[in-house]
């Protein structure tokens, strides 16, 4: 039994989700962004209206994070940092509050899923301003979560969105109508891998013989 019970501890050690952040600031000039429009090449130190780096957020075999000016597609979205309510430092499109679009993904490695927990937005400067959020699993046309409405509270605070959307092929967020003058940040997710279906059978025996070991010595 105890065997069993060692083989169940390691299946959902190897099941365990792991939480990371994007965050894009809390003091100072972050190296986070590009100096190319496009996000590509090396990190350099952010500036307000600069675009970000296509690598920042990634973690190697885990999770690819990809910027997006939507209407302007060839462009990464942009930084700034303050006034967008009591954030700092954001990611924005550019264009205006009627004609704006951006988008980011979070695209898995080999064998994770994706689950997005949370984000917040805010309003520049310091508003109360409308948007849409529609966010998507990659590569479907149904979306797992809309929203339009307000975001921002003066300087007070920030809109939080709490999600918990999962999907295999990874996560889309896109906001728009304003995108411009609505920031997004603190970006929430959990990686978690894929059980195979030996592992996924493994940890369901051992939780059965588990389960039978505790009525046995309750008995």
């Amino acid at each position: 039994m105890k065997s069993v019970a060692l083989s169940a501890s390691l299946v959902f050690l190897s099941l365990s989700a792991h939480a990371y952040s994007i965050d894009f600031g809390s003091a100072g000039l972050p190296s986070a962004c590009a100096a190319a429009s496009s996000g590509v090449g090396d990190f350099t130190v952010c500036g307000a209206g600069i675009a970000l780096n296509q690598a920042y957020g990634d973690v190697t075999d885990v999770v690819d994070v990809t910027y997006t000016d939507v209407n302007i597609p060839t462009r990464s979205l942009l930084w700034w940092d303050t006034n967008f309510n009591n954030l700092y430092g954001v990611a924005y499109s550019s264009g205006s509050d009627g004609d704006s679009w951006a988008r980011i993904d979070l695209e898995p490695g080999s064998g994770p899923q994706v689950t997005l927990d949370s984000l917040r937005l805010g309003a520049y400067s310091n508003q109360t301003r409308a948007t849409n959020v529609v966010i998507y699993a990659i590569g479907e046309p149904t979306p797992l979560y809309t929203y339009a409405g307000n975001v921002g509270n003066g300087s007070i605070d920030s809109t939080l969105f709490d999600l918990d959307l999962t999907s295999a092929s990874g996560i889309r967020i896109e906001w728009s109508d304003s995108a411009a003058n609505v920031g997004i940040d603190q970006i929430h997710f959990t990686v978690t891998p894929v059980p195979e279906p030996g592992a996924a059978a493994l940890a369901a025996a051992a939780a059965s013989a588990l389960g039978a070991l505790a009525r046995r010595r309750s008995a």
